[in-house]
């Protein structure tokens, strides 16, 4: 009984746990068939997951590299963008440029047509016995004579073309850039004048223009041309710069009291050091615009240029000390002369 007793509770008490431990291991059990079917499932979809992941890193990748194509392509964009504004400009520039030179050029036929039709029904017999007393192929004077445009045709017929002149001074009149238009004119194929004497008139930057187109070609032996006192602008220093580029017979140049700044006399020494290698005589004395700036230019254009032998830049707005940093030019090369204080310096 005792037995009995005893066993009772442990009995009991097994009872007790089959029935609490038995729920628990196959809780257990499911769990753990849930989580092969898990791993399972996991081995089966792991490498479909993985080429996602890859292709999403791909994509990832291509979309990286697209960002960096298009801005280098942005920044070509830009670049190119700029370099087409700056082009479109010089375009625009040198369009602008050209449609100032047509109109010049429109209004000088224009006035010239007019010039022609007036010069034709005027005469001046006292300037024609004048020119007709000269010898030919000799100087023809004329300084002071109070000549006005509608006289150049006069000029033309019986200096230039009957007499032959090599020497034609002009000085001191009243000539304008329209007369000089004609004047130019002559000079094509012209095989006798040499010196041509222009100062002191009102042949401005338009007459310097007129000039120039022939004195380019090369096609005459005008080698002394005097444009002392005539208005002239740093345009008109442009367009000789354009010429001296070009001419090979020009060897003496005047052009003193005009009114050329230091931009026209850097263009002007630019064309005579790196282009000109006939030019032995340049004026460019009383200048009031002309200042210490234009100094290491004429320098560099006194060294380099084989052919200049004299400067004359006297009277002009140079400072004491760059009239001697230019006076220098003379022990650096040899046979050659500035004239910073007059003429005779």
């Amino acid at each position: 009984q005792i037995d009995q007793i005893q066993n009772k509770p442990g009995e009991n008490f097994n009872n007790h746990s089959n029935t609490f431990i038995e729920p628990f291991n196959n809780h257990l059990d499911y769990h753990e068939i849930q989580t092969n079917q898990f791993h399972d499932e996991n081995k089966q979809e792991s490498p479909s997951n993985f080429r996602e992941i890859n292709h999403i890193d791909d994509c990832r990748s291509s979309w990286c590299t697209q960002l960096s194509d298009q801005s280098k392509d942005d920044e070509m964009f830009e670049n190119e963008s700029e370099a087409s504004d700056q082009s479109q400009k010089k375009v625009r520039i040198r369009f602008d440029e050209h449609e100032n030179q047509t109109e010049m050029d429109t209004k000088c036929l224009r006035s010239r047509r007019k010039f022609v039709l007036e010069s034709n029904q005027y005469q001046n017999f006292k300037l024609k016995q004048k020119i007709r007393q000269q010898k030919n192929n000799s100087q023809v004077y004329l300084k002071g004579q109070k000549l006005i445009d509608r006289d150049m045709n006069i000029i033309i017929e019986e200096a230039i073309i009957k007499k032959q002149c090599t020497w034609l001074y002009l000085s001191s009149n009243k000539i304008t850039s329209m007369c000089v238009s004609i004047l130019a004119e002559a000079l094509n194929n012209n095989t006798t004048l040499e010196q041509l004497y222009l100062s002191d008139n009102q042949v401005c930057d338009n007459g310097v223009y007129s000039l120039i187109k022939i004195l380019s070609l090369n096609n005459n032996i005008l080698k002394r041309l005097n444009l002392t006192k005539n208005g002239i602008t740093e345009i008109g220093a442009k367009y000789l710069a354009e010429m001296l580029k070009t001419n090979k017979i020009l060897t003496h140049l005047n052009l003193g009291e005009n009114e050329i700044n230091d931009h026209g006399v850097q263009i002007l020494s630019d064309a005579i050091e790196n282009y000109n290698t006939t030019i032995q005589s340049l004026d460019i004395s009383s200048n009031k615009l002309l200042t210490d700036e234009s100094i290491d230019y004429l320098l560099q254009m006194i060294k380099n240029n084989s052919s200049l032998n004299k400067l004359q830049i006297y009277n002009c707005s140079l400072s004491e000390k760059g009239k001697q940093k230019l006076k220098t030019s003379e022990q650096l090369k040899k046979n050659f002369k500035v004239c910073v204080n007059n003429f005779f310096d």
